[in-house]
């Protein structure tokens, strides 16, 4: 099949990746553990019926329905019932409140549309569930599924989430940018009022497991370079899209962020037979249950998408904490202003974390195990060498590690290793290693401005070695990104 081409923004064509091939050959589809909950009250039942007869009444007078789909009766027996003094799911994180979170339970139906099936996560804001759309109303090639984010209320940042997905829909909506793909679909937003306030809720493209959860199926949770390499690639044509054409800085880069499509919509069917047949089990209290999350069986066909624009910003400078502790970028870590180029720091980690055991980073405390952003500065320090005059003058924090004279103050130790060191267990050649951590150099800079930007970094010649280029088309492309950067800078 002959690969796609990527219409490249800045002028010259770039063979796209995708050439149909599975990212892991050595994987087809898998199976993972399960997990989930629910009961409703009794007015919860009566809504619920309600809700079914109405979406059954309407699909059975359409004209486009000879066999109209029934919403689903999930069972109310036959599932094991989590002990009361156990903590489990978003229980367990530090500031739960159960209160915050809206009581959803598999088989409730929100806007007389989507009906819950499965709990597929949960994070400090919000949990997410798949959910069957029996709407008339689909597109081609629509699996007849959603994920459903649903924030905690009051969760004021939610709005935010929904303005940069929608302005990313209308961006690409109006573009040829290959990138749009590599996005995922933001569908719709609605409200549901709770018994303790609002809550916003997503309705995404239904999508499967994470690529963290990929390599725990991988030896030693890793990617080798080659294989890895087409999934570097991917996520610069996505960031493009991002930093290029909708300016939108992600903030948030991670393997936990990046999903797999499910190409076949089997799995998600099998998922909700799973789930009448072989319930999660959930804790029940009297006013919600708990339920854990069941995972998905899926193929590897296609390349993960960006996902999650929670703590997402419109390209511009910005100050304030943002990213996880491990994949912080200098500039965030020594609170002075940052830009999208936190995102090209954030891929760099994202990207070490695909090949290697360990996160490149640490910042943690051995006395406590808790993140500590003196630890993370030493480390960078280790890597990096210690920070340029310009930071030095420019952060408050950076005297408080570092002399006048560049000199370590010893406050937390400086780790004695070296990027190659932390390479050591990254399998691949001596040229695709050695290849793999100059592109990552070129990333690695205390200063912002000195890393290489999107259009840059796609170019790079460990990146596109394996990739069918002519010489006109790299000179086009290169001189085309020099000027898109000027106008960039103008602007």
């Amino acid at each position: 099949m002959e690969p796609r081409r990527l219409i490249w923004p800045l002028g010259g064509i770039v063979r796209d990746v995708l050439s149909g091939r599975s990212p892991c050959p050595s994987l087809n589809s898998i199976s993972t553990p399960l997990s989930d909950r629910s009961k409703p009250s009794a007015a919860s039942h009566a809504a619920h019926k309600t809700s079914i007869e109405r979406i059954v009444r309407t699909m059975s007078s359409s004209p486009l329905s000879a066999a109209p789909l029934k919403p689903r009766i999930f069972p109310s027996p036959g599932f094991e019932v989590v002990d009361p003094s156990e903590l489990i799911e978003e229980e367990t994180l530090p500031e739960y409140k159960a209160d915050s979170y809206y009581p959803v339970y598999i088989g409730q139906i929100f806007r007389d549309r989507y009906q819950v099936v499965g709990k597929l996560g949960y994070r400090v804001t919000s949990t997410v569930w798949l959910a069957r759309d029996y709407s008339l109303i689909s597109e081609p090639n629509d699996p007849g599924y959603a994920a459903l984010k649903i924030y905690v209320n009051a969760y004021t940042q939610s709005n935010n989430e929904v303005a940069i997905n929608r302005h990313i829909n209308a961006v690409s909506a109006k573009t040829e940018y290959v990138g749009a793909k590599d996005i995922r679909k933001f569908l719709s937003s609605f409200e549901i009022k709770g018994l303790h306030g609002v809550h916003t809720c997503i309705v995404q493209q239904a999508l499967g497991i994470t690529m963290n959860h990929l390599l725990s199926y991988l030896p030693n949770r890793t990617m080798t370079l080659e294989a890895a390499k087409p999934f570097f690639r991917k996520l610069v044509i996505g960031l493009a899209f991002l930093h290029n054409e909708a300016g939108v800085i992600h903030t948030d880069l991670q393997l936990t962020n990046l999903l797999l499509p499910v190409t076949v919509p089997y799995f998600y069917e099998e998922f909700e037979e799973n789930e009448c047949n072989d319930p999660v089990p959930r804790k029940i209290y009297e006013d919600r249950t708990i339920y854990y999350t069941r995972h998905m069986s899926q193929n590897f066909k296609g390349w993960p998408l960006i996902c999650d624009f929670g703590e997402a910003r419109f390209t511009g400078e910005h100050d304030g904490l943002i990213m996880p502790g491990p994949y912080r970028a200098p500039e965030v870590v020594m609170q002075t202003k940052w830009n999208h180029e936190a995102d090209i720091w954030s891929f760099a980690m994202v990207a070490w974390s695909l090949v290697s055991p360990r996160t490149l980073f640490r910042g943690q405390n051995p006395e406590t195990n808790e993140h500590h952003d003196g630890y993370l500065i030493a480390e960078l320090g280790a890597v990096l060498g210690p920070p340029p005059v310009e930071l030095m003058r420019r952060s408050r924090v950076c005297p408080i590690f570092w002399t006048e004279n560049k000199g370590w103050k010893n406050l937390v130790p400086m780790p004695d290793t070296t990027l190659e060191n932390l390479a050591a267990d990254i399998e691949g050649d001596d040229e695709n290693k050695e290849g793999f951590l100059r592109f990552l150099r070129r990333i690695l800079c205390w200063l912002p401005q000195e890393r290489p930007g999107v259009g840059e970094l796609i170019l790079d010649p460990w990146l596109i070695k394996d990739l069918r280029f002519t010489n006109e088309q790299l000179k086009t492309s290169r001189e085309e990104g020099e000027k898109g950067g000027q106008s960039r800078e103008a602007d």
